[in-house]
Formats: structure tokens, C-alpha cells, sequence
């Protein structure tokens, strides 16, 4: 299955439901392409999903008509209809009304969001030569404060770039948590408040 589609399968179910039920009337009167229980699914909804999954115009294009994917094209309609079904059956047993499992939809909503915002705000480009030089010199260190010894940076370039990814990602990501904070400051009771080392201190 196709990387894009694969990393986003369950994720991309949960969005589609939501986006086949702001699809204009028009699509729905289409012939539907899969149908389960009362929901049908037609040819305009599923390319608007699949154009949602991925967002390089092309890309989507070639999964949806090159016939080399009609098969990974089709698996992938036949798990996202697996995955209404799955939601069909769970809200028949009444596990949308369960506390537990309300949590942790929100829980799944919120990381959504969270790694959209990161991705959204991750340089387009990959880094620099410069860039891998200071990330070199800082991760070399690192290591010789370890006891690690190091290879030289043309050896180490490959390897360099997938670790400054993650380095990116984790700042932008911590810069969200602050930009949250700073945009909306939440207040807790005292007995609800996390105590830092000090506060601990001072309490003694």
C-alpha cells in the first residue's frame, strides 16, 4: 500500500467520514463505487479523500487513474469501508456513550492536530550543508563527551539528515506547546497545580 495512504489509514477513515458528509448533493447523487449498511460511497467522495490524504496534486492523480494502483487503489476503498463498518458496529454496541472511549477519541483527535502543526510547519526544503556542518559539530560533541568516537562529516552526511529532521521536529513541536501557553493561558486550582522542584523545597 502505497507509504502516504499506509501512514494515514485509520487516521484518513476517521477524516473521510467527516469529509463524505460535507460533500456537495451532487455527489450524492452519483452512482455510489461501495456501498455498506446504508452508506453509500461514490467516485467524487472517495477521490475528494484521497486528494485530502495526499496533498501533491500529481501524486493523488496517479494513485487514483494509473492502473498499475487500481489494485492498491481498490484495497485501500476496502479498508476504508472495513473501517466505517468497524465504527457501525462499535456505535450499535453503544461505545460512543462509553466515558473511556470518549476520551480517548479525544485524545486521538488532539494528536491529529498536533502532528498537522508540526508537519505544517516544517521547512519544505531539507537542510543545509551548513546547517549539517553545525548539527555535525554540536552532535559530535555530544557523542565525545560520551566516549563515542565519531566518523568524519562527509561519512556521517547521510546519516545526518534524518537526525536533524527529528531535532526540527521536536522544537517546532515544544514551540507549539509555548505558543498554546502564550496564547491561551490556562489557570489551575493550587491542588491541581504541578509543583516544580522549588515550589517542592519551599512546601518542606
Amino acid at each position: 500500500m502505497n507509504s502516504v495512504i499506509s501512514k494515514f489509514f485509520w487516521i484518513g477513515a476517521a477524516l473521510a467520514v467527516a469529509l463524505a458528509g460535507c460533500n456537495k448533493a451532487s455527489k450524492e447523487t452519483e452512482a455510489p463505487i461501495a456501498k455498506i449498511g446504508t452508506t453509500k460511497i461514490t467516485e467524487g467522495q472517495f477521490r475528494d479523500m484521497i486528494n485530502a490524504l495526499i496533498p501533491d496534486a500529481e501524486k493523488a492523480k496517479e494513485f487514483l487513474d494509473d492502473e498499475k494502483n487500481r489494485n492498491e487503489r481498490n484495497a485501500y476503498l476496502e479498508q476504508y469501508v472495513l473501517g466505517k463498518g468497524l465504527v457501525m458496529l462499535a456505535k450499535s454496541e453503544g461505545m460512543d456513550d462509553d466515558p473511556k472511549i470518549k476520551l480517548q477519541l479525544e485524545d486521538a483527535i488532539t494528536m491529529v492536530y498536533f502532528q498537522a502543526l508540526v508537519d505544517r510547519r516544517m521547512p519544505k526544503e531539507g537542510p543545509t550543508d551548513a546547517e549539517l556542518r553545525e548539527f555535525y559539530k554540536e552532535f559530535k560533541t555530544q557523542q565525545g563527551q560520551a566516549g563515542a568516537a565519531f566518523p568524519p562529516f562527509e561519512e556521517a552526511k547521510q546519516h545526518l539528515e534524518p537526525l536533524y529532521k527529528q531535532k526540527q521536529q521536536r522544537d517546532i513541536a515544544q514551540a507549539i506547546k509555548d505558543e498554546v501557553k502564550q496564547k491561551f493561558p490556562a489557570t489551575f486550582a493550587d491542588a491541581y497545580s504541578v509543583q516544580t522542584a522549588g515550589d517542592q523545597t519551599a512546601a518542606k
